[in-house]
């Protein structure tokens, strides 16, 4: 047993730095909800993983990029009661949403799973991650059988999507000052006068 979760333990760093390389030079939201969808799909042998940012009214979100394995993508817009009364509940309080089965699933969660069983999924593990006090993404992991979650699984994919998200916010900020050098030095260029800096001795 000891071994066992050693490995798993090993396992479990060894993704995260494979993780943090394919994150780092990443530069559109894109392509960072893409590998953290693909990574994490592998990694958990998953038949579907998803990530999406979730609308400022926290009704709605966007699935921006997902992991398939022999199931159909599904990419786009959709409403959270598409999806169980409960799990906008769980989403919002910071909770992660787990059901090992659709088909069994029992109070005390209610549950309604119209937009599971268009999809033929039956297992699901959904990760909120909330910044400034609010819900602004999820990554939901699916099985197309029942699977039981293990809490390493559920820490696990909280922690993609706060590293994804942290991608995100630092490739933003790059490209938000990419976009005003590039306006400084159209206005410099334009100038008739030569632009220089100096110190407060007045060294140029």
């Amino acid at each position: 047993i000891d071994r066992t979760e050693q490995t798993r333990a090993q396992a479990h760093d060894s993704f995260l730095l494979m993780l943090e390389d394919a994150l780092q030079n990443l530069d559109s939201a894109e392509a960072i909800c893409e590998t953290g969808a693909v990574l994490l799909g592998r990694h958990l042998h998953a038949s579907r993983c998803a990530y999406a940012i979730v609308d400022a009214d926290e009704d709605a979100f966007e699935i921006r990029a997902d992991y398939v394995d022999r199931t159909a993508h599904v990419t786009g817009r959709f409403r959270f009661s598409d999806f169980g009364s409960d799990l906008l509940e769980c989403m919002r309080e910071n909770r992660p949403w787990v059901v090992q089965d659709t088909e069994a699933h029992a109070p005390p969660m209610r549950f309604d799973d119209p937009g599971y069983r268009r999809m033929g999924t039956r297992a699901v593990l959904s990760a909120p991650l909330h910044k400034a006090g609010r819900l602004v993404a999820v990554i939901g992991v699916h099985q197309v059988q029942p699977r039981v979650w293990t809490s390493a699984e559920i820490e696990l994919v909280r922690l993609v999507a706060a590293r994804c998200w942290e991608s995100m916010e630092r490739a933003s900020a790059q490209s938000d000052l990419a976009r005003s050098e590039a306006r400084l030095r159209e206005l410099a260029d334009a100038m008739p006068q030569i632009v220089f800096t100096a110190t407060p001795e007045g060294h140029v």
